[in-house]
């Protein structure tokens, strides 16, 4: 009996779930290489908790990495959020050059150039969500003064690397939109930071306007259809 029992237990401990181990060794050729597997986890992790929240052991378990991959390739966690903003950045690029078009369609076509501008602005959701969710993070208007100065350092770094290049390229557009009296308002700043703040706020909670999920295609047009209404007109 006892030894039947013994086995039973074993039997039972061999089936129990094990926690995935690293993966180490080169990846076969389709997959994702390690650095982008950290850079994907990271901008999860970052962006959900922010950079005190998340630790490298977690983002090296995301990625399916050993932790000591993360200092191999980026030195610390701090080389790894820069490493992830220059990555957001250059993604970014490739809206940049939309905006640089619709900002020459603008000048004959203010109203159909704006509206392909909020409806890029929605498209790009999923990914655009990150990066409200990190600057948010580093939001703290009753720091201390004598709190850790790395803190305004990297909101800093996610205004300047991602907001604001995306804010310039938008607003030769937008005015032209207001010069035109395709929207209403006199501010084109303004206009920006209200419809970024709408459209990101949306996205990153979709849960708030009915529980619909961020990378729903029908969700992401009705809302762009939702927010031309609200400021065509």
């Amino acid at each position: 009996m006892k030894t039947e029992t013994n086995e039973k237990n074993r039997g039972s401990a061999d089936a129990a779930p094990r926690a995935k181990a690293p993966r180490r060794g080169r990846r076969p050729g389709g997959e994702v290489s390690g650095r982008g597997a950290l850079l994907a986890a990271a901008q999860k992790l970052f962006s959900r908790s922010g950079f005190a929240g998340a630790s490298l052991r977690e983002v090296a378990r995301e990625a399916e990495v050993a932790p000591a991959l993360v200092c191999q390739l980026f030195g610390s966690k701090e080389g790894l959020y820069d490493a992830l903003l220059d990555h957001l950045a250059q993604e970014q690029r490739v809206q940049l050059g939309r905006i640089d078009e619709l900002t020459r369609e603008a000048s004959a076509h203010p109203r159909a150039a704006l509206e392909g501008w909020l409806r890029m602005l929605v498209e790009i959701g999923p990914a655009l969500s990150d990066v409200p969710a990190l600057l948010m993070h580093e939001v703290d208007p009753g720091r201390a003064a004598d709190a850790d100065p790395e803190d305004g350092a990297r909101f800093n770094a996610v205004t300047e690397k991602l907001i604001h290049p995306f804010r310039t390229a938008s607003l030769p557009l937008i005015r032209r939109a207001l010069d035109a009296g395709v929207i209403r308002g006199s501010s084109p700043e303004l206009v920006f930071s209200l419809l970024m703040g709408a459209a990101s706020a949306t996205l990153l909670a979709p849960e708030i306007a009915g529980g619909a999920r961020c990378a729903d295609e029908d969700f992401r047009a009705r809302t762009a259809e939702v927010l031309l209404a609200l400021v065509l007109r």
